[in-house]
């Protein structure tokens, strides 16, 4: 079971692997951040033959190479905030029942 904890510059997501060992993702510091149902998205946006690989179905985490989202931000900022956006990357991060989409600088992994 995931859990998000939403903070002022940073997000963390604990979640737990197949062998039910415990992650920490840390993504800071973030611009933009949604969360969407596993319902609501077409899993072959996410999903393919690759993540079954070896017998097992594999999850990864994303990152979307010529973001139309980073894009349309850089379209909504002033002049003057045009910085933020620089060295952003745009991860996805399909979990068990959500798919978590965020526009940051940064992300880790931790065991804990």
């Amino acid at each position: 079971m995931e859990n998000i904890v939403l903070n002022p510059y940073s997000i963390e997501i604990d979640i737990d692997n197949i062998e039910e060992e415990r992650y920490r993702i840390l993504i800071k510091p973030y611009i933009a951040f949604k969360v969407v149902t596993i319902d609501c998205v077409s899993s072959r946006d996410y999903f393919h033959e690759y993540c079954y690989r070896d017998g097992r179905f594999h999850r990864h985490i994303l990152e979307i190479e010529n973001s139309p989202w980073i894009e349309q931000l850089g379209k909504n900022i002033a002049y003057h905030n045009s910085h933020i956006l620089r060295d952003v990357k745009h991860f996805v991060l399909p979990l068990q029942d959500i798919v978590i989409e965020v526009i940051a600088k940064e992300l880790v992994i931790t065991k804990l």
